[in-house]
């Protein structure tokens, strides 16, 4: 059985306690967005959110090393697949960092559009005689604006403040939760450039 954790902190971090959060996750989450923060001119933490197909047939290897061509200069990658019956089914969870001096946060994510257009189990929607990939942005909310500062868009990474509200943010794709029904061997990764 993984470890959970059983605190509202990790090293010091505020997280998610609204759900069972696996410590190792949290580990991986943080090292993560500490590599990206130590690494990177200008670290922009991006969250996404993709529909997959409910046969299980995406492989998120192929998405990893799309990632990991795309974004040669650095990155930081974190995702969670999960199964939630009542909403979306079958989706990915992800965070994405990139270097902001290099990339615009709209340019990135019509790039990893692209490419999830072309990966198997990506569902893609008909709406009007136009397809659509089910893949969703996710700004950063007002309320976590007013407090700790920064961009709608992602969390600056070389900020305290915004590294500690989005180590808040990343917990979530450590949650254990919506996991019974996903079939991949691996419900969670990290992995960084």
């Amino acid at each position: 059985m993984s470890k959970l954790l059983t605190t509202s902190k990790y090293l010091g971090f505020s997280i998610n306690t609204k759900y069972q959060l696996k410590q190792s996750n949290m580990k991986e989450i943080y090292l993560s967005l500490a590599h990206a923060r130590d690494t990177i001119d200008r670290p922009m933490a991006l969250r996404y959110t993709i529909g997959l197909d409910n046969n299980h047939s995406f492989d998120i290897n192929k998405l990893t090393r799309k990632i990991k061509s795309l974004f040669k200069d650095g990155y930081s990658f974190i995702y969670s697949f999960e199964y939630a019956e009542q909403q979306k089914g079958l989706h990915l969870e992800m965070i994405l960092v990139v270097d902001q001096n290099k990339h615009n946060p709209l340019t990135v994510f019509n790039l990893l559009r692209k490419v999830l257009f072309n990966l198997d189990g990506v569902t893609i929607n008909i709406e009007q005689d136009y397809k659509k990939v089910s893949f969703n942005f996710h700004e950063r909310k007002e309320e976590y604006l007013l407090d700790v500062g920064g961009s709608k868009v992602g969390h600056n990474l070389k900020d305290e403040a915004q590294f500690a509200d989005c180590m808040y943010r990343a917990s979530y794709l450590s949650k254990q939760n919506d996991k019974a029904l996903v079939q991949y061997k691996k419900t969670f990764g990290t992995t960084t450039g």
